[in-house]
């Protein structure tokens, strides 16, 4: 793998991983403020691609 590959491989998770923690249906739900990471993890990870 390479450093770009393992890097988005690295945000998408991220971003998964904050959909899982914001959306109120989801079992691993926290707060609706998880949301707000992904609305700003989304358009960098678009702008990279």
């Amino acid at each position: 793998m390479t450093t770009w590959q393992i890097v988005r491989v690295v945000a998408g998770t991220f971003i998964l991983l904050s959909l899982a923690l914001g959306v109120p249906g989801s079992p691993l739900f926290v707060s609706p403020w998880w949301l707000a990471f992904t609305a700003s993890w989304a358009p960098t990870c678009c702008k990279a691609a």
